[in-house]
């Protein structure tokens, strides 16, 4: 009787799945897939040639993802109870995003929401308008409240979805304080480290697995937080920092967290690092995580192809004057090449630092390859102008897609590489402009 009264419980209590129902249209679509990417997580859904997707799959965790197709993206909410219908017009992909079924609310509020804070602090508009200025707390204030009352205006939405998300309007408040800070010093010119100015704040000092899962303000902030311990740690001001991200890995309780930060301790998976072995197997041992393991082996694979001495890959770009030159023709002459873009500040902030090495060297070629979008083309020729900017100046034909840029551009967009004048490398991943160690290194070579 008693066994049978628990097999009669087994059957009565829900079963709760964390499969969820994706599916949708997209008009004006030539792509046949996209991408669902998470926090150590990317899933690849195809689109059949009506641009229909319809797709069942594991959520590894509640919160935020990003749907990522050709150049548009946006934020999206997923939970267990997810059975959502997503409609966009690609040609006009944010003004006509649409979303229907059960996670609708979340994901229009969304939307809703990202409108008003782009309207808030639109970053290029920001950088034409002559303005000095930066974010006020008072405006910064108003956003929030402006936020809260279209949080608390919405009906339907997830209880859990309001509790994060009123947590996250003041997470956006705290990343605003930083991020303004360093606009206004593009603007001026008196250019600030975005790792250099710390936020302090009480909801900061305890690791939190859900908001660093629903929050991006609250994951930023935290990786802000985490580089902070590793600058303590790091006295000698080690350039290989991913290994200080394995220092404080084991005091880390989350596991999202922590292939989070084996994430950034890829940034040591590179040909220069003569420890590159140990790190790449530490990260593939200290995770489960077949994303985190695909990922760091790739990178790993690709590194070793950019070992030390090898040639670069030939390439042909096109300069500021639409003149195309090639990789031979840099040959003859050590070069010293900066990958960016306009709109990079940390980019930005080394621009003086690197005419001011162009001056004193004047054997060595000053090479900047821009990957900015071809839509951003004339924003490099403005920077390119108006910070007086030298060297040889290029335009990868295919963005960080580029073969010689893939080699070397993984997960940041500002990178530099040292060839010698047969066109070998020296450095994959050399010091920047403003650090002694590029100038030391110039002198062991005897340049």
């Amino acid at each position: 009787m008693i066994k049978f009264y628990y097999i009669l419980l087994l059957l009565t209590v829900p079963f709760y799945s964390n499969t969820i129902n994706l599916k949708g249209i997209f008009s004006n679509c030539t792509e046949n897939q996209f991408y669902i990417n998470g926090s150590s997580f990317s899933k690849k859904i195809e689109i059949d040639k009506n641009g229909c997707f319809n797709i069942k799959f594991e959520l590894p965790y509640e919160g935020s993802y990003h749907i990522n197709i050709k150049n548009n993206y946006t934020q999206v909410y997923l939970n267990k109870k997810t059975d959502l219908v997503i409609k966009a017009d690609l040609s006009k992909f944010n003004e006509s995003i649409l979303f229907e079924g059960i996670g609708a609310e979340e994901n229009s509020y969304w939307h809703q929401k990202k409108k008003i804070m782009h309207d808030f602090f639109d970053y290029k508009s920001f950088l034409t308008e002559n303005r000095h200025d930066s974010i006020s707390n008072k405006k910064n204030n108003s956003l929030q409240n402006e936020l809260t009352i279209l949080l608390n205006s919405k009906k339907g939405l997830d209880s859990s979805f309001v509790r994060l998300e009123n947590k996250n309007i003041h997470f956006s408040g705290l990343s605003f304080q930083r991020i303004s800070k360093v606009y206004t010093s593009i603007k001026t010119s008196n250019f600030i480290d975005l790792e250099k100015i710390q936020v302090t704040d009480s909801i900061l000092n305890s690791e939190s697995e859900e908001d660093f899962l629903f929050s991006t303000n609250y994951k930023s902030l935290l990786n802000n937080a985490l580089k902070a311990k590793i600058k303590q740690i790091n006295t000698e001001q080690d350039r290989y920092t991913g290994k200080y991200y394995l220092v404080i890995f084991d005091n880390i309780k989350s596991v999202y967290i922590k292939d989070y930060m084996l994430e950034q301790a890829m940034t040591d998976i590179n040909s220069d690092n003569p420890e590159i072995d140990n790190v790449f197997k530490k990260i593939i041992n200290s995770t489960s995580n077949q994303f985190i393991i695909n990922k760091a082996t790739k990178l790993y694979q690709k590194n070793k192809i950019t070992k030390i001495g090898n040639s670069i890959a030939p390439f042909k770009f096109k300069d500021i004057n639409e003149k195309t030159l090639s990789s031979d023709d840099l040959k003859g002459k050590y070069s010293f090449v900066t990958i960016w873009t306009s709109w990079c500040s940390n980019c930005l902030s080394e621009i003086e630092n690197s005419n001011k090495l162009s001056e004193q060297y004047k054997n060595i070629q000053f090479v900047n390859i821009s990957i900015d979008a071809l839509a951003e083309k004339n924003d490099w020729k403005r920077v390119i102008q108006t910070r007086k900017y030298k060297g040889i100046h290029l335009f990868a034909d295919k963005q960080d897609k580029s073969d010689f840029v893939k080699d070397f551009v993984h997960d940041k967009v500002q990178k530099y590489v040292l060839i010698s004048p047969e066109g070998n490398l020296i450095l994959t991943d050399a010091p920047p402009p403003s650090d002694p160690k590029l100038v030391a290194k110039f002198k062991e070579l005897g340049i």
